[in-house]
Parts: C-alpha cells; sequence; structure tokens
C-alpha cells in the first residue's frame, strides 16, 4: 500500500493553542516507521520548518520525507489561513508531481494537514482518511472563544468529517463528540488512538532510578509535564498545599520538560508558579527541571509515585500513555483521551472535577497505600501495551484497506461504505 502521511504543515504561529491543532508531530515519525515495518510504502509529508526528533525517522527504503518550503501565514485572519492552505496545496502538488508520487491513501493529522491532504485527495479521485480530535462545547467555547478563527476551525472539522472516506477519532469520547458536533456518519468512523515508543518509555527499578536522580527513598513523588497548562500546574500546587497541611504528607511535585519548546512554558509563568508555591508555603516541594532527552525521561518517570495531567485541552493524551508504561498510577482530568486511556480505579483516577481539594484527596489516598500504587501501577503497564505504535500501525492498516475499498465500490457506482455492518468493524485497541 502506498501512503502520503502528512505532518503539521502550519507555522509556528498556527501551531500553538488558541488557533487551530494541539497534534504534536512526534507521533507522525514513530507512525511512519511502524507502517513502512509493515511493508507498506509511506511518504511523510512536512513543513521544512517541522522539526523531527534525531533519528525518529530511520533510513528505509519504503520510507521517505518529502519536506516543502511553505510561506509565511497570517495566522490571526481567516482569509490569511485559507490562502495559506491554497497556497501549501499547490506547492505541495508540485512537489508529488516532480518527485513522480502515486497514492493509494492520503492520510491528514488534524485540521490543517486534513484540509490540504482533502484538496489533494479529492483532485486525484483518492480515498482520503482523516484524524480529528474535536472539542466538548464546555472547552470549545473556553479555548477558542468565539473568534473568527475558531468558527473557521470548527467548520474545517466538519467539512473534513463529512467528506473524508474515513474519519478516525483517538477515543470514543472523541466520537461522540464528533457525532454531537459535526454530525458525523459512525458508518465511515473509526477508533484509533495515539500511540508511544517502548523504547522511549519503560519502567526500570525505582530505587535505581531514585539513586540516579539523587531523590529521598522516603518522599512521594508527583510528576506533572510542563505542557499541562499554567492553571493545570498551578491547580496541582495548591493541592499540594492542601495534602500536606490536612495529611502531613512528604510530598514533592516535579515538573518535568514536556520535551517541546513550544509547548513548554515562558519563564515569566515559571516565576508566577514559583511564587504562588512560596506564597502556599510549598516553594521547596515544587521544582521545575530543565529539558532532557526523551529517552531519559524514563528514568525520572520511574522514580515517581503518581503522575497527573489535568489539561482540558483536546489532543491524545500521550504524557498520561507513556506515564501508565512506566508503571505510574495517573491521576487525570476528564478530558477525552485521558477518560479512556486511564480507567478509573483500575490504572489510576479520573476526577469528576479539577479543584484543589479533589486532587489532594485522590493525592493522599495513592501516597499512602504502595499496595494500591503497585496494583494500578501493574494494570497500567498491562494497558499500556495495547498503545504502542506497533498496534496503531496495524490498526491503521485496516482504516486505509477499509477506505481503498469503500472508494473503489462508490467508483464503482455503490455506496460510499461497503454494505456491512462497519459499527461492528471500528478498530478499538
Amino acid at each position: 500500500m502506498r501512503i502520503a502521511l502528512f505532518a503539521a504543515l502550519a507555522p509556528a504561529a498556527l501551531r500553538s493553542p488558541p488557533h487551530t491543532d494541539h497534534h504534536d508531530d512526534s507521533c507522525v515519525a514513530p507512525l511512519a516507521c511502524q507502517l513502512a515495518n509493515r511493508g507498506h510504502s509511506v511518504d511523510v509529508i512536512a513543513s521544512s520548518d517541522i522539526e523531527f526528533a534525531p533519528n525518529a525517522l530511520r533510513a528505509m527504503p519504503n520510507l521517505r520525507l518529502l519536506r516543502v518550503d511553505l510561506p509565511a501565514c497570517h495566522a490571526d485572519s481567516v482569509l490569511g489561513i485559507e490562502s495559506f492552505l491554497t497556497t501549501a496545496s499547490r506547492l505541495i502538488a508540485d512537489r508529488m508531481a516532480l518527485e513522480h508520487c502515486d497514492y493509494d491513501v492520503m492520510h491528514g493529522q488534524c485540521v490543517l494537514s486534513g484540509r490540504v491532504s482533502e484538496h489533494l485527495a479529492r483532485a486525484r479521485g483518492m480515498p482520503h482518511v482523516v484524524t480529528v480530535d474535536t472539542l466538548a462545547p464546555a472547552s470549545r467555547t473556553s479555548c477558542f472563544g468565539d473568534s473568527g478563527v475558531a468558527r473557521w476551525k470548527r467548520w474545517s472539522e466538519a467539512l473534513l468529517v463529512e467528506g473524508a472516506t474515513r474519519a478516525i477519532a483517538t477515543s470514543p469520547q472523541c466520537l461522540s463528540e464528533m457525532v454531537a458536533i459535526h454530525g458525523a456518519d459512525v458508518r465511515r468512523t473509526d477508533i484509533v488512538p495515539h500511540g508511544y515508543d517502548p523504547h522511549e518509555a519503560y519502567c526500570i527499578d525505582k530505587r535505581i532510578a531514585r539513586a540516579i536522580l539523587g531523590w529521598d527513598a522516603n518522599d512521594c513523588i508527583i510528576l506533572q509535564r510542563s505542557d499541562d497548562s499554567t492553571q493545570g500546574i498551578a491547580t496541582a500546587i495548591r493541592s499540594l498545599a492542601v495534602a500536606q497541611a490536612r495529611h502531613r504528607l512528604p510530598l514533592r511535585l516535579q515538573i518535568i520538560h514536556a520535551g517541546s519548546q513550544s509547548a513548554s512554558l515562558a519563564l515569566p509563568e515559571i516565576t508566577r508558579l514559583r511564587q504562588l508555591a512560596t506564597t502556599l508555603g510549598v516553594g521547596a516541594a515544587v521544582r521545575f527541571m530543565d529539558a532532557w532527552p526523551r529517552d531519559v525521561l524514563s528514568i525520572f518517570r520511574s522514580a515517581a509515585d503518581v503522575f497527573i495531567t489535568l489539561s482540558e485541552r483536546s489532543g491524545f493524551a500521550s504524557g498520561a500513555l507513556e506515564a501508565m508504561a512506566c508503571g505510574l498510577p495517573v491521576v487525570a482530568s476528564r478530558r477525552a483521551s485521558t477518560a479512556y486511556i486511564v480507567q478509573h480505579g483500575a490504572t489510576g483516577r479520573v476526577l469528576p472535577s479539577v479543584d484543589p481539594d479533589s486532587l489532594a484527596e485522590s493525592l493522599a489516598a495513592l501516597c499512602t497505600d504502595r499496595t494500591l500504587r503497585q496494583s494500578m501501577g501493574i494494570a497500567g503497564r498491562r494497558r499500556a501495551e495495547n498503545f504502542t505504535w506497533y498496534h496503531v500501525a496495524k490498526a491503521l492498516s485496516r482504516v486505509y484497506e477499509n477506505a481503498i475499498a469503500a472508494s473503489h465500490a462508490a467508483a464503482a457506482g455503490g455506496c460510499s461504505a461497503p454494505a456491512q455492518n462497519w459499527h461492528s468493524q471500528r478498530v478499538n485497541l
């Protein structure tokens, strides 16, 4: 199968919230490699300013990276975004013609690359697959307000969901939102989550990990990623103060660098959060860590006791998945993907509301019960094994096959999808 896999195409201003996609391009490279390992021919289409991790795209005869120089974009203007997408479509089409590219299916990741890949697929008469992480109505209002760009994104999502040969949701909750918000046809939808690399997220002995980092063996270490929103980190700091006041626990909050400059906290934000911790009397218990390579982060995860993720943004919660792969129980907000990944009571806790009191009680319950932490950690590792990029690529291969079959049936004068129970064939990991 010949696959065109589109990474983010937007300039940096568009890739940052609150504009359009929250998609992390770190998922494209491992997915492309696993698809190539399955024997598919894969071209990764990306803007020239997209940076992949070193050695992320391995040298393989059936895997290519096609970079395209794209123009600047007026990210705060709908007209500017549409002009950018038109130009991007033309430049990528020219590059494909130059390289004599011929594909069986095109796959766009999120809105921007989805719009471009949809245009190119329609022009070539080939099937189009799109992954869209939709937002719940309340979150959509808080993230985007009612700006013209926000309305453009909602319209673009609806356009992609309606026009794609197969539309992919990354969780059951995400699928429900696609149906409720955009009227998605469940016969043409699939559930395929993002994955993780087991060579980057793995469990090591906690005593060894703490010895390497110099962390106290008696402290209860709470780990949180730096891309968990300023509000989420502030809530974690307040909950730390509440837990220490109520339970006298030796809690420590470690804010780990997320590995992406665009997702990391700015210095003024860090300063304000440190001042908050000092004001609440927990300044010594909160630490913001420097950036480390991704393949070293498992040491930090393995040395911790609990992982928390409180962001309300859309997108797949890869941090929670990687933490579970390292044997950590996860305390999470009820966003679409975390409520799917984290099994409440089995692999962690999903908070009905994100506030310092409820978070403090969940942390206290976990930090005072080593047996509970260990059982949740074991269950989390077992669940995470189903979310490796190997499994994701296997599921996507079936989606691509179904998309090609539906496209052929439509070209032959049949219906847009084969006459069978598509709901029962939905891909679930």
